[in-house]
């Protein structure tokens, strides 16, 4: 009977071992779930399991600030609404036959007198490890006196392998000018520049008359396929201002106005690179010489310019009338006056010397 109960004993021990070690077997039971896009591993699977998935990295958006600077005195940026047109696009680092997703820009729009604007680079949905590199260039939309970036832009994307087997953003940054440029960018700048033209009125002489109206048109053109977005405003020192010049026109732009002596009309928000022409309508009439300067230097009476920048063109206009004062003795009579009082000199010595005598 001890027997007997000795050998079930020991039945009983090498049974329980089996089921021990059958608990610790890192084979049995692995499982990874995934949640809220991260990988979650309940168990960590033996090498060369089949079990094993990479979790892409989801889409996200990067951003890049775009600064409007404005040049000019009382100069107002108009709006802009700015595109970007993708160059070009690579993969390196990466395993063979992996391609580069394309990024998607939105265009943005910088409202008038805005200083910068947040433009969004849509990063794609990657499934695999690599450097992503991806060039843009800005479009010129055509408004009126904006420089727009010269540089293309270049968008470096790193993408990792992260933790629990899923992809990671290693990085996401910006070059101007290429893709090895040394120096990172958070931000570019466009700059908006506008001049002003201001037209003045002198009039001169003895004969000029300072309450006499004189009569002015000047004419703006776009640059050839912009568009002037913003309002020439005018104002005006001692005479009337002719109208506000209402932006998003193309072509030519006509403004009147009428000016006596010491007055003059300013235009102020002109984009560079408008043209103008100035002509007065009494210019050398009704006795008067008519002359004009630009910028202190002498200048056409049918003058023309343009804005070249930022800088503050004054056109000055003298209409001078002078006449000769009748004081009525005359180059004729001059010769017989002074024989004249010659003579009589010549007799009252005479006469002074013969009293002397007596």
């Amino acid at each position: 009977m001890k027997k007997l109960l000795a050998i079930l004993l020991a039945l009983m021990l090498v049974m329980v071992s089996a089921f021990a070690l059958a608990e610790g077997d890192p084979d049995v039971n692995t499982e990874t779930t995934t949640q809220g896009g991260d990988t979650q591993n309940d168990a960590t699977p033996a090498t060369g399991s089949s079990n094993s998935q990479v979790t892409p990295l989801a889409p996200q958006t990067v951003p890049f600030k775009k600064v409007y600077t404005v040049e000019g005195t009382g100069a107002v940026n108009a709006a802009d609404t700015l595109t970007f047109t993708q160059i070009g696009k690579h993969v390196e680092n990466a395993t063979s036959g992996v391609t580069a997703p394309a990024v998607g820009v939105a265009s943005v729009t910088v409202d008038s007198d805005a200083s910068e604007a947040t433009i969004n680079f849509a990063l794609p949905q990657y499934t695999a490890v690599g450097e992503y590199y991806y060039e843009f260039a800005e479009n010129d939309t055509g408004v009126a006196g904006v420089t727009y970036l010269a540089d293309h832009i270049f968008l470096k994307v790193q993408v990792i392998q992260g933790n629990n087997n899923a992809l990671s953003l290693g990085s996401a940054t910006f070059r101007l000018g290429s893709e090895t440029a040394a120096q990172k960018v958070t931000e570019f700048t466009n700059t908006y520049e506008a001049g002003q033209l201001t037209v003045s009125k002198t009039v001169d002489g003895n004969l000029g008359d300072h309450d006499k109206d004189w009569n002015f048109t000047v004419v703006f053109t776009a640059p050839a396929g912009d568009t002037v977005v913003g309002d020439i405003t005018a104002t005006a020192e001692g005479a009337t201002a002719p109208d506000t010049i209402t932006g998003n026109w193309t072509e030519t732009k006509t403004a009147t106005f009428v000016l006596k002596h010491g007055q003059s009309v300013t235009f102020t928000n002109i984009p560079k690179g408008v043209t103008y022409t100035i002509a007065e309508a009494e210019a050398n009439a009704d006795g008067y010489t008519t002359t004009a300067t630009m910028n202190g230097e002498a200048a056409e009476v049918n003058l023309s310019g343009s804005i070249e920048g930022h800088e503050d063109d004054v056109a000055a206009y003298v209409n001078a009338k002078t006449i000769t004062i009748d004081t009525g003795v005359t180059l004729e009579t001059t010769a017989y006056m002074l024989i004249m009082a010659l003579t009589m000199a010549g007799f009252a010595m005479m006469v002074i010397r013969r009293r002397k005598e007596y």
